[in-house]
């Protein structure tokens, strides 16, 4: 999707069914340039599907804008992962994804492409290649066929994260290098990140960026705050800037993972200089597994005690860790009740915090 639709929304949850994760409507305002003669105020609607089984992550979004002069603007946007090889460190499989941009009175753009991609990801570095083959319709009603080669590298300790991208796009005449770097900072209730980038090549344009901060105020509800200015693409649709402050809220979601539940429910409780005890109580599930960035991600077996709680002694110094948990065998989950990160696909991963002494 563009950046300039990209935006801060207040997010209303329905009802999901038991295969989708999330199903959301989206209402909220921006003031953006969105294209020569689409800039100003605008009302969002619109709505968002996000599912995430196995080795298979998809999203979904679409949203309609109405700006205060008079236009509309719709988009609908698509992403997905199929990697039957996926695990905590590495992910081979097929990515795809699309897009369909359209203004009022008839113009419109679409992208779409698909292609290998391979990751791996070990002591906290992740790095990523991927190939894709695609078509883009342009605003002027040409079409090509494109070719893009993307490298990427992650590197997350704690609630830290610092991610480099480089993407070489060859279409129809075009020769364009992408470059972008982006930090981000997720605490319990507030995260904030800031993105840059610059390209190279056929359609040249000054450097983009991206400023984004979150606050939550309640388990079901945040702030959300967005600045920046994006590209020229290849669709046709010209560079712009964009800003939002909005609301979010989060009332239902589909298939819940097993709850966590008590004071204390995972915690962890230091026995010397470089162990830890690990514990919480995970109703409903049969076997539970504990892995993280100190162990390269191999699911390790948690015990569980005559009280009914899980435990595991783990030889870490005090800090901050990324961890997750392998229920039944199957399912990967974040601890619920403990603070929350992203992970090294774009998934959600919890965050072990062992205290000082």
């Amino acid at each position: 999707m563009r950046g300039a639709l990209l935006w801060g929304v207040l997010v209303t949850g329905v009802p999901a069914s038991l295969s989708a994760q999330q199903v959301s409507a989206l209402l909220g305002g921006v003031s953006a340039r969105y294209a020569d003669s689409v800039s100003g105020s605008a009302a969002l609607v619109g709505g968002r599907v996000r599912y995430s089984r196995g080795g298979v992550r998809s999203d979904l979004e679409t949203s309609v804008a109405r700006f205060t002069s008079g236009e509309w603007a719709a988009q609908l946007g698509a992403q997905g992962l199929f990697a039957p090889a996926l695990t905590r460190r590495d992910a081979v499989g097929l990515g795809v994804g699309g897009s369909f941009n359209q203004l009022e009175g008839g113009i419109w753009s679409m992208t779409a492409a698909a292609g290998p991609f391979v990751a791996r990801s070990t002591g906290g570095v992740t790095a990523s290649l991927s190939l894709t083959g695609g078509w883009v319709r342009t605003v002027d009603s040409t079409s090509f066929a494109t070719g893009t080669a993307t490298l990427g590298g992650r590197y997350e300790r704690g609630r830290w994260r610092l991610e480099g991208v480089a993407a070489g796009t060859a279409a129809d005449t075009l020769r364009l290098l992408d470059w972008s770097l982006s930090a981000g900072w997720r605490g319990s209730a507030i995260s904030v990140g800031v993105l840059g980038g610059v390209r190279t090549g056929d359609l040249a344009s000054d450097p983009w960026w991206q400023l984004r901060a979150e606050a939550g105020v309640a388990s079901w509800a945040g702030l959300e705050a967005a600045v920046g200015w994006y590209p020229r693409d290849l669709t046709g649709f010209t560079a712009g800037r964009f800003a939002t402050l909005a609301m979010r809220l989060d009332i239902l979601r589909g298939t819940p993972a097993p709850t966590l539940r008590g004071a204390g429910a995972f915690r962890a409780e230091r026995l010397g200089a470089a162990r830890v005890r690990v514990t919480l109580r995970l109703d409903g599930a049969r076997t539970v597994a504990l892995a993280g960035e100190w162990n390269e991600w191999v699911p390790a077996p948690m015990r569980r005690d005559p009280s009914g709680r899980w435990t595991a002694v783990l030889g870490l110094r005090p800090g901050v860790y990324r961890c997750a948990l392998l229920v039944d065998g199957a399912r990967w989950i974040a601890p619920p009740g403990a603070p929350k990160t992203g992970d090294d696909f774009g998934g959600e991963v919890g965050l072990l915090i062992v205290p000082e002494a």
